[in-house]
């Protein structure tokens, strides 16, 4: 597993020119690849307002192409698919009965539970109330998506 940081200031067709570089590396590393799975476009998102959501299926879309231009088959999957696939058995609650812990959250804790921390960044707090506190990077979650996206595409077969 690895993730890609982009750099928040790019307009959407620099991050997928980033994304092609980051695929382009990936593939000279492991030729074989020639299908691509990621999440299915947003019809609708909890909390997210129409602009959100446009800009979502936009890079969606600009991802796909990239693949495309590379050969490569790209395959879909909703986000609740590949969780329930994923993790089947996993109990998903809202975030009032989970604690405070949104779905993504809750997946990530039940992946972390069935392959183990081993394989998320870490980084230790220097400041603040926490400090000298492990914890995850940010981009371990979309990690975590990452991981469950492609497991939950492959058992649903």
């Amino acid at each position: 597993m690895d993730y890609l940081k982009f750099n928040s200031e790019n307009t959407l067709i620099e991050k997928a020119e980033e994304f092609k570089l980051f695929l382009d590396n990936l593939l000279s590393t492991f030729s074989e690849i020639d299908e691509m799975v990621i999440e299915e476009s947003f019809t609708k998102f909890s909390g997210s307002d129409d602009k959100v959501i446009a800009m979502l299926n936009q890079i969606n879309i600009l991802y796909r192409y990239v693949c495309y231009m590379k050969g490569m088959k790209t395959n879909t999957i909703t986000v609740q698919q590949a969780r329930k696939f994923a993790l089947p058995g996993c109990k998903f609650v809202g975030k009032s009965k989970a604690g405070g812990l949104n779905q993504k959250e809750q997946a990530f804790l039940f992946l972390i539970a069935k392959i183990g921390e081993v394989y998320f960044p870490k980084k230790i707090l220097k400041s603040g109330p926490r400090k000298g506190q492990e914890v995850f990077l940010d981009e371990a979650r979309d990690m975590s998506d990452s991981y469950i996206t492609g497991l939950g595409f492959l058992n649903r077969k």
